[in-house]
């Protein structure tokens, strides 16, 4: 396993990721959403946001020139999620197409809704997530036409230009009974692009025990190593792992097991 090097930049880094980086156009209730929907709860200390830009393609069953678009948003602030799931579409014949999803999780396929089309112009649908799902699960969006023939299809880490899909997280770490009074916060950000996806990991803490070694743990697999300096700081930049489902990261002591942080996304 690789031994995570400790930097010794530790306050001056925990001090810069205290701030919230991530611009919000709006504040957490839901007034002020237009179009959005109460999510999945996903308790989390801080906040995550979600967006992503879908191109839907026209398939040989589509009218010519059909083409559209499916918007994806999404912002969990402490654990109050709204989403927007919107998909617009232009060129398809007149009638009621459907609006299907499939899965990240397990390739099933969902129902989001109807799109109506009328006269060759602009159909649009706000759409509404089933029960269980989670906007980050949409890897597919579908829509089909009356008679069951996909018109458009799109996917979020597909190769279609001007698709775009972007996660960010700042999340405030817990303290664990092998470090109380442990201070710090986590950061996650990844991006898909055409069929590309960048990940960076950041966790960043202080107030543990000096001179510590941890177990890093990823969603409890053991991922590697990290020790504490004099001052008790820590540095995490690799995981090691991949981080596009990525929901949890702990620090075990290596001498006793005793858990000194954790952090949920």
């Amino acid at each position: 396993m690789k031994n995570i090097v400790v930097s010794s930049l530790v306050i001056l880094a925990l001090s810069f990721l205290n701030t919230n980086v991530f611009a919000r156009s709006h504040d957490s209730g839901n007034e002020d959403r237009p179009g959005h929907h109460v999510g999945e709860t996903n308790d989390i200390d801080g906040h995550e946001t979600f967006h992503g830009h879908i191109m839907l393609a026209a398939t040989t069953n589509a009218p010519a020139k059909a083409k559209g678009l499916a918007e994806l948003q999404q912002e969990n602030e402490h654990g109050r999620v709204f989403y927007k799931v919107e998909v617009r579409a232009f060129g398809l014949a007149p009638g009621t197409n459907v609006v299907t999803a499939v899965l990240l999780s397990d390739a099933s396929t969902v129902t989001l809704g109807n799109l109506g089309a009328t006269s060759n112009r602009l159909a649009r649908a706000d759409l509404v997530l089933p029960a269980g799902v989670g906007i980050t699960d949409l890897g597919q969006i579908i829509v089909s036409d009356s008679g069951g023939s996909p018109v458009l299809v799109g996917d979020v880490n597909g190769t279609t230009p001007g698709t775009v899909a972007t996660f960010k997280a700042n999340v405030r770490i817990t303290p664990g009974t092998g470090a109380p009074n442990v201070k710090g916060r986590a950061q996650l950000n990844l991006k898909q692009h055409r069929g590309r996806t960048s990940e960076h990991f950041t966790l960043v803490a202080s107030k543990l025990p000096p001179n510590t070694s941890y177990r890093i743990l990823a969603d409890g697999v053991e991922v590697g190593t990290v020790t504490s300096n004099k001052r008790g700081g820590i540095v995490i930049r690799d995981l090691q792992t991949d981080l596009s489902t990525l929901r949890s990261v702990k620090l075990v002591a290596v001498s006793d097991g005793a858990e000194a942080l954790s952090a949920r996304f």
